[in-house]
């Protein structure tokens, strides 16, 4: 059941932007998990933990950054991120003007890792504009 809560590291980068909504769960001041339903009065110290589902959600819904997870040739997988309805990060692709290959993930579990890192690195950067680089649908500007 750990695996369905993000790790201490990512729930201290959400702490730091922000994120503060009730959870099943919570890191302590020994940064060890604690499974607490809906606690959403912490110390100093303590911070929500919460879910992959919960973090997907909140940068879907209030930074309008929806994600998806696929494969392509059902062995390897990669992910996916739009703004404003258009792809961010897309397919093989990373936001890069070189448009070089991404490298495809093992598994679903590390595929999900590496783009809620990512959407977390879009949310720290979000006045650099070019993390809003449009790759794949529109190759010809940045936004």
């Amino acid at each position: 059941m750990k695996n369905v809560f993000v790790s201490y590291e990512i729930a201290l980068e959400l702490k730091e932007l922000g994120f503060n909504e009730p959870c099943f769960g919570y890191y302590d001041c020994e940064r060890d998990f604690q499974f607490l339903p809906n606690k959403s009065k912490f110390l100093e110290c303590e911070f929500a933990a919460p879910t992959f589902s919960q973090v997907f959600t909140l940068f879907r819904e209030k930074y309008q950054l929806p994600s998806w997870i696929y494969t392509s040739d059902n062995i390897k997988f990669y992910y996916s991120i739009l703004k404003n309805k258009r792809f961010m990060v897309s397919d093989y692709y990373v936001v890069t003007k070189t448009k070089a290959p991404a490298k495809p993930y093992e598994t679903y579990e590390e595929a999900q890792l590496a783009c809620l890192l990512k959407l977390i690195e879009i949310l720290k950067n979000k006045n650099n504009e070019k993390d809003f680089s449009i790759l794949r649908n529109n190759p010809k500007k940045n936004e």
